[in-house]
């Protein structure tokens, strides 16, 4: 990245020759700060996020279904709660199998439980719902000929057990014939029909509450990913244990937040309905990807049992384009700002836009070669390998024809690193001490201050001053001799060789 800086920085220090050790030093601590800005945690943790986020955006579309969207939505935000109570709970009913389950309770005892949610907006219709409409039989029922748990909205439980007892009496309830097992039936959720609602729109208090807590699961699995890649990382890298905790911490939390805003606003997004913008574009690629590559796509993507169809592969793009658009607006913050405060150019911010979404890009293509080749663990190597290749590859051409704000940073700093070495006479080993208090400075907000000054050679140079004038304040005093000691020198180093009186 910083390439005509490393070819430029060949600079004096000893009477206008700089040591290329010193050279070399400045360019090393260059290129691993620039690396930091987007460790291996952060890619993987990342990645692990935008997956998780692109499928639950791809499932939510259901909650836009009319009323049936409600349902989708109680299914989701009542399992959801099971599992932040430390149940072991999971939605089945996206096979779409008749008279099946919704979401199944696995108890500590092994014990399942099959559920059935049916939430309206009476007690009456949440339970008759259950029951077919020809026959006035009850519907659900497990494999044992048990009947399911009967999941009604939170506030209709009392009313929804007397209506089953009725049902029960009037032998409607296949296989029970005592009324009090109607409270061993109706199950009340965690949620009014009225919050089911909500959840199920974007914009109100209750849909964000629910996405929150979603996606804190998201958050801390991406923080996980992260945490753990990153404290490896530094260990490989010579870090000492307690310096790759504190490291591997810091960027996982950092992780951990990002993947819960990027969560949080696409899941809005997809409640209201923003994905269908891509579309247009979608349905285009949809029609010329092959099976082979609609099929990884949608088995990576796409809910468990989704039928690989062209509108099913369309949707599943337009979940990951939403995906990218949130991660590269979220990521793209500081910079914009930066470029309204004048610390970063407009060139500077298209080229950071672009790794963005070169980056983002080539993971999901990654992803979806790689679980095409190796499951979930290839889905997600190939996913890392491709957000790298993305952003190196972005970069790489942009940076071809622009240079970098940094770049253009570096080459004055070297025009005036020249200037001030001139002026001073230090020794190899002070070269090299200036030389890596220099690299230890440029960092990026530094770079950024002195794109912002208004006279930046001017800036350059006091940076560099100082750091001379520090290195000089370090030497040892040096006293001059007297003439007494300086004839005592001599007479003892021409002792027998010339007199002297």
């Amino acid at each position: 990245m910083y390439r005509r800086f490393f070819l430029s920085l060949s600079i004096c220090l000893c009477v206008g020759v700089c040591s290329l050790s010193s050279v070399n030093a400045v360019q090393n601590t260059e290129e691993n700060n620039s690396k930091t800005e987007y460790k291996l945690g952060e890619k993987g943790g990342y990645l692990t996020s935008n997956y998780s986020s692109t499928k639950n955006s791809n499932e939510i579309r259901r909650f836009s279904w009319g009323e049936g969207g409600k349902g989708f939505a109680a299914e989701k935000a009542n399992n959801l709660s099971d599992i932040l109570h430390g149940k072991n709970a999971k939605i089945v009913g996206n096979d779409n199998l008749k008279n099946g389950p919704d979401r199944r309770i696995i108890n500590r005892n092994k014990q399942v439980i099959w559920i059935q949610d049916k939430y309206y907006s009476s007690a009456t219709n949440s339970v008759s719902a259950a029951f077919d409409a020809e026959t006035g039989m009850f519907r659900y029922y497990d494999a044992d000929g048990k009947p399911m748990k009967l999941e009604v909205p939170k506030g209709q439980g009392a009313k929804a057990i007397e209506i089953m007892e009725k049902k029960i009496k009037d032998g409607y309830v296949k296989g029970i014939k005592d009324p009090s097992e109607a409270k061993n039936i109706i199950q009340e959720g965690s949620y009014t029909y009225e919050q089911a609602k909500n959840i199920a729109k974007a914009g109100n208090i209750d849909s964000l509450k629910y996405d929150a807590k979603s996606g804190v699961i998201t958050s801390l699995s991406a923080t996980g990913i992260a945490f753990t890649l990153d404290f490896a990382s530094c260990l490989i890298n010579g870090s000492d244990w307690e310096e790759a905790l504190r490291d591997a911490s810091i960027n996982s939390m950092k992780v951990g937040l990002g993947a819960e805003v990027i969560y949080v606003i696409s899941s809005q997004l997809t409640k209201a309905n923003m994905q269908t913008l891509f579309k247009p574009a979608t349905d285009k690629i949809a029609n010329v990807l092959g099976p082979k590559a609609s099929k990884a796509l949608v088995e990576v993507f796409a809910e468990e049992g989704q039928v690989v169809t062209k509108n099913a592969v369309s949707n599943v793009l337009q979940s990951n384009l939403l995906i990218t658009t949130v991660t590269v607006a979220v990521f793209s913050i500081p910079d914009t700002i930066d470029l309204f405060k004048g610390r970063i150019s407009a060139k500077q911010l298209a080229i950071n836009l672009a790794v963005l979404i070169g980056g983002a890009t080539g993971a999901t293509i990654g992803m979806v070669a790689g679980g095409s080749v190796g499951g979930p663990l290839g889905s997600f190597i190939g996913g890392m390998a491709g957000g790298l290749a993305g952003s190196y590859g972005s970069e790489t051409l942009l940076t071809f024809f622009f240079k970098t704000d940094s770049e253009e940073m570096y080459d004055i700093i070297t025009k005036e690193f020249s200037k001030v070495s001139n002026n001073y006479l230090v020794s190899q080993s002070e070269a090299d001490l200036i030389t890596e208090s220099l690299s230890n400075t440029l960092t990026s907000d530094k770079l950024k201050d002195m794109y912002e000054s208004d006279d930046r050679e001017k800036f350059a140079n006091k940076l560099i001053v100082n750091l001379f004038e520090n290195q000089m304040k370090k030497r040892k005093e040096i006293s001059i001799p007297t003439e007494e000691q300086l004839r005592n020198q001599m007479i003892s180093n021409m002792s027998g060789v010339v007199f002297i009186h």
